[in-house]
């Protein structure tokens, strides 16, 4: 009896020994598996991010080359502006000196 309660204790050693080996590898696994998904999630959350930061450098780009067409439009426009001013203001002083000048010759006409 001795022998068969001794067999009974090593036996159920070995099998609680076995089962926590098992257990032991459950959740090594699972601790692998879940440091396999947090990495993926780390990897996709990176590409988003770089996808994002991509985006946001064409866009600022773009930004800057149609900041620098307008400004070249708008000085286009300004030196236009500023040529049309000056024939305005040189076609007022020759019109002035011309009917100046016609009025000379009326007074002197008329005398």
């Amino acid at each position: 009896m001795k022998k068969f309660v001794l067999l009974v204790a090593i036996s159920s050693t070995f099998i609680m020994c076995q089962k926590q080996t098992a257990k032991f590898e459950e959740v090594s696994n699972s601790i692998d598996s879940a440091s396999a998904v947090a990495t993926d999630a780390i990897d996709h959350a990176s590409k988003t991010a770089d996808m994002a930061l991509d985006s946001a450098s064409i866009k600022i780009k773009d930004f800057e080359n149609t900041k620098n067409d307008i400004q070249e439009k708008i000085e286009t426009t300004s030196k236009m502006v500023d040529s049309l001013s000056d024939k305005i203001t040189s076609t007022k002083l020759e019109s002035k000196i011309e009917k100046k000048i016609q009025r000379k010759k009326k007074r002197k006409r008329l005398w």
